[in-house]
């Protein structure tokens, strides 16, 4: 299945089957802090993003992945949102802190991604998101600016188990 088949969506009382595109953030400065801007490059291929089919944008509040994404939005009459659920490991920045774990971190994930697919049935949405984040939804990570389609009968609690992931890789210019 390409990049421009439509995503879909079933779901049993215990698994959904999710058909999405997840991208991870255009090239970043080299602090991974919350204020980090995209560089040059990053800016420059942000603007010439275009992924056919997709009818809605969600994105992590970092500015890098909302400016990843913001000109295909308004270029192409794409309603965006942003969900705190698709930001990277929550932590103390002045300290190195984590402040959640990995496990934590993966349930908050797989409890939104779940609910927004079975809520936005019939959407193509994209998710816009870091590294940690995408090897949750992906169960690999992501180069910059990579997009992947990912196919998956997902059940809560199954991030270590993707048997039946396929994900379709596709980077942008």
């Amino acid at each position: 299945m390409g990049l421009n088949a439509p995503a879909r969506t079933h779901q049993s009382a215990h698994q959904v089957h999710i058909s999405m595109f997840v991208m991870r953030h255009f090239q970043r400065g080299e602090h991974p802090g919350y204020f980090t801007k995209l560089t040059p490059d990053g800016f420059r291929r942000a603007r010439s993003l275009y992924v056919p089919g997709i009818t809605r944008i969600v994105s992590s509040p970092f500015p890098r992945c909302v400016d990843s994404v913001r000109t295909f939005a308004e270029t192409n009459d794409i309603p965006m949102h942003v969900a705190s659920a698709l930001a990277e490991y929550i932590d103390d920045e002045r300290h190195g802190i984590p402040l959640e774990t990995h496990e934590h971190m993966s349930r908050r994930v797989e409890d939104f991604i779940l609910r927004d697919q079975r809520d936005q049935r019939g959407q193509t949405t994209l998710y816009v998101t870091h590294q940690s984040i995408a090897e949750v939804i992906c169960g690999r990570a992501l180069d910059q600016g990579e997009i992947v389609r990912v196919e998956h009968d997902w059940a809560r609690g199954d991030s270590q188990n993707r048997h039946s992931l396929s994900c379709h890789s596709h980077t942008c210019p």
